[in-house]
């Protein structure tokens, strides 16, 4: 947000406008010190929560920026999806919930919110208008976890039936507490509960879908059939504080009791892969590894498809993603296919400084901007695990340079400074002395 700072006495006048904006600062000032001499500030006395505020379909992320230039903190919910065309794929992010933008105000700042000309209106308890319904921290908390870390799509449903309050304590969701519920037949979910909204909704892998399941006994982990018979008795133990033992697709995630590191077994309790990796999660069928900073692939068969070796592996119902050391990733098919032969995930356009100054008129009066030019080449970066690395691209999309730079800034038509190692390169890629 800017400020400009004025000169009174030299020809400059307050509005009426202003001269309200000046007494209500001079009112709240005064406020301020009553209440402090009382031992208690406004602050103490009107917590901020978060409501939920009713702007303009499809406005929701520019309401934001112009709340971030205010200074108010606000949420817009978004989900990261891939969408698929016919001659490329894009990675977006969804709004989850129209026409909603979550901000945090005190009780005092909701008239003066209400007048801004972008706000329609609050979320309101039904039946009242003039109260704003506020929503608990914890449930913001839980909506944004499981935004940032859902596999699945997101839907808020306004009404649903819901069941027993549980808690996920495996794959990337782990930790998130809900209830669960069924939209559809055989489609368990969680639902995070948001006040005045509905829910956030989820869909989880049904657990125990071939009729095993683990049971404890002093310690000792047994797995039964639905008639109650003991089918593995392999001497396993019960690692861990909440464990969930499930079969999935004839495989169930165990832990070793000596070094807790993670294998699959079998239905007839024999280790199909062997206990050595730090995590394992099931993926649309296929498994998926972790060993330390590395990720590896199984097939629904336990065929390698992928060593552990990688950066990243996103599954998704049709598509495997793969981060490479290299900063480079590929989409392949479930058959190890390519579909994809060098993931490109943003293209920008660069522009240098020339050195010519132009003039323009100001608050102040005149000053001088310089003039920035197109550069002869592009930026593009690949997202490779938690990170973005970048490469030089010619006008026509072919790739100069491997994407091995955290940033490019063009300083020059055809000169280009690399970060972090400090170097200049041309627009052929060559390193300039």
């Amino acid at each position: 947000m800017e400020h400009h700072s004025r000169k009174l006495g030299q020809g400059t006048h307050l509005s009426e406008r202003e001269m309200d904006m000046e007494n209500n600062c001079m009112e709240v000032d005064s406020s301020l010190e009553k209440s402090f001499v009382n031992g208690t500030s406004d602050r103490e006395a009107c917590p901020k929560r978060w409501l939920a505020a009713i702007v303009q379909m499809n406005c929701e992320k520019k309401v934001a920026a112009k709340l971030d230039k205010l200074g108010i903190k606000n949420y817009v919910p978004v989900q990261k999806e891939v969408h698929q065309w016919s001659d490329r794929r894009k990675n977006i992010e969804r709004v989850v919930i129209p026409m909603i933008v979550f901000v945090r105000l005190a009780k005092t700042e909701e008239d003066d919110f209400r007048r801004h000309s972008f706000i329609h209106k609050f979320v309101t308890y039904p039946g009242v208008k003039e109260l704003a319904t506020p929503i608990p921290d914890e449930q913001i908390e839980r909506l944004k976890f499981l935004l940032d870390n859902a596999d699945a799509k997101v839907s808020i449903v306004n009404n649903l039936k819901i069941g027993d309050k549980v808690r996920i304590v495996r794959g990337p969701m782990k930790g998130l507490e809900g209830e669960l519920s069924q939209i559809e037949e055989n489609k368990p979910v969680v639902a995070i509960r948001i006040e005045g909204l509905g829910y956030a909704c989820v869909s989880v892998e049904k657990i125990n879908l071939e009729r095993i399941a683990a049971v404890e006994k002093d310690g000792e982990l047994l797995f039964i059939d639905h008639s109650g018979q003991v089918v593995i008795d392999r001497d396993f133990e019960v690692v861990g504080e909440e464990p969930i033992y499930a079969f999935k697709n004839g495989y169930c995630e165990v832990k070793n009791s000596s070094d807790e590191k993670v294998g699959l077994i079998d239905r007839q309790g024999n280790w199909a892969i062997l206990p050595e990796y730090d995590w394992i999660w099931n993926c649309y069928g296929l498994w998926k590894v972790r060993k330390g900073d590395s990720f590896g692939l199984f097939s629904a068969e336990l065929d390698t498809l992928f060593a552990t070796d990688k950066v990243k592996i996103a599954v998704t119902e049709d598509v495997v993603e793969v981060c490479y050391k290299n900063h480079t990733a590929k989409r392949f098919d479930y058959d190890g296919n390519v579909l994809v032969n060098f993931v490109i995930d943003e293209i920008s356009i660069m522009s240098y400084p020339t050195m010519e100054l132009r003039p323009y008129e100001s608050n102040d009066g005149f000053d001088e901007c310089m003039i920035h030019a197109v550069a002869d080449c592009q930026m593009y970066m690949v997202r490779c695990g938690n990170a973005d690395y970048y490469g030089l691209m010619d006008k026509s999309g072919r790739r100069i340079t491997p994407p091995d730079y955290e940033w490019i800034e063009a300083v020059a038509k055809d000169l280009y400074l690399c970060h972090p190692q400090g170097i200049i390169i041309n627009s052929k890629g060559k390193r300039v002395n």
